[in-house]
Parts: C-alpha cells; sequence; structure tokens
C-alpha cells in the first residue's frame, strides 16, 4: 500500500496477513496451504492476484477483518502455553463453514 496513505489498523492486518500469505504461496504453496488452512481454491486464487489487486481489496475493507478468530481461540487463551500447539492440532476441524480443513500437507491437493 502507498505509505502516503492513511489506513486503519484493520487494514494493516489485512494487508500484512495477505502479503504474507501470497508471499509465501510464491514460494512453498503446499507448505502455505497448510500452515493457513487454506483450500485448493484459495490458494490458486491467491497465488495468481497481483500485488495491485490485493492493495484495491484492502483500500476497500475499512473497517472489515478478512481474517477470523479461530473458534477454539477462547480455549487456547485458557490453556497452558505448552498446550496450546497440541490443542491447535486436535482441534483443526473446529470450522463453522464445515468445510473440512486439511490435516496434512499432502491433503490440500486431493481437495475439490
Amino acid at each position: 500500500m502507498d505509505t502516503h496513505l492513511r489506513s486503519s489498523d484493520v487494514q494493516y492486518i489485512n494487508y500484512q496477513m495477505l502479503i504474507a500469505i501470497w508471499a509465501s504461496l510464491q514460494r512453498d504453496p503446499l507448505s502455505t496451504a497448510y500452515q493457513f488452512h487454506l483450500s485448493g481454491e484459495q490458494l490458486s486464487k491467491l497465488k495468481t492476484m497481483s500485488l495491485e489487486t490485493i492493495e484495491r481489496l484492502v483500500a476497500s475493507m475499512k473497517n472489515e477483518c478478512l481474517f477470523t478468530l479461530r473458534d477454539n481461540f477462547l480455549r487456547l487463551l485458557d490453556s497452558p502455553p505448552a498446550l496450546t500447539v497440541t490443542l491447535s492440532a486436535v482441534s483443526i476441524n473446529d470450522n463453522p463453514q464445515g468445510r473440512q480443513l486439511p490435516r496434512d500437507k499432502h491433503a490440500i491437493w486431493s481437495a475439490p
């Protein structure tokens, strides 16, 4: 995003996350899909987007975050730090849209 434009905190978060995911997709799509729980369709769309398109999307989303907290966010906050990774992995299917998320790196390629 242009540095002379003022962006909201939400726009800043959206931009940073999208750019981090986009850059990671350019290097290693499989690991990125696994780390960010991307579907095959999400992976394909974001990987082919231009930086200008991402900037326009972020600019239009002034007060709406593109990324939501995990369903088990409160449980992770209440858990001992040593257990958060395990709880995170075990509860990967906490998904309000009902979409089955991949459990391993190879599952992303079998997604519709």
